[in-house]
């Protein structure tokens, strides 16, 4: 999907809505297409996409392939879309992302001596399984 930079990238427009888990558009979500056959297909910036206002976004060329079309947004869980197979050539128009409320995980990871203990890996439950927060920016008080 990806081209040299200065080099228009080929394929088809692929175009959807994100919506909120009521139905209603989300605005401001930025939406890129994964590769469901690459574990670490990170999209550069020319790769996305930002919902206008009615919750829609265009990807103006995507190669063919099997993906998923990720979004995400400040105020919403990530989601993803079902798995898209594309040619290349022909334009996609009914991608669906649903995104979930999202929420804020805070607090402080200390020891048995209740010193903070930075750097620290977090784990989150849900029905569906944990999600880990590593790495992520820690505010020491």
């Amino acid at each position: 999907m990806r081209a040299e930079p200065g080099v228009e990238a080929t394929g088809a427009p692929v175009s959807g809505l994100v919506v909120d888990d009521k139905g209603g558009p989300i605005a401001g979500a930025q939406v890129a297409a994964r590769d469901v056959s690459s574990p670490w297909d990170l999209p550069d910036e020319r790769d996305r996409a930002t919902t206008d206002d009615k919750g829609r976004f265009t990807l103006k060329a995507v190669a063919a392939g099997t993906y998923r079309f990720a979004a995400t947004h400040t105020d919403h869980a990530p989601g993803s879309s079902e798995a898209v197979t594309l040619d290349g050539s022909s334009k996609k128009e009914d991608v669906r992302i649903t995104l979930q409320p999202g929420g804020i995980a805070a607090g402080k990871v200390v020891d048995a001596g209740g010193a903070p203990v930075p750097w620290a890996t977090v784990r989150i439950g849900s029905a569906r399984g944990a999600m880990q927060l590593a790495d992520v920016a820690t505010r020491q008080v």
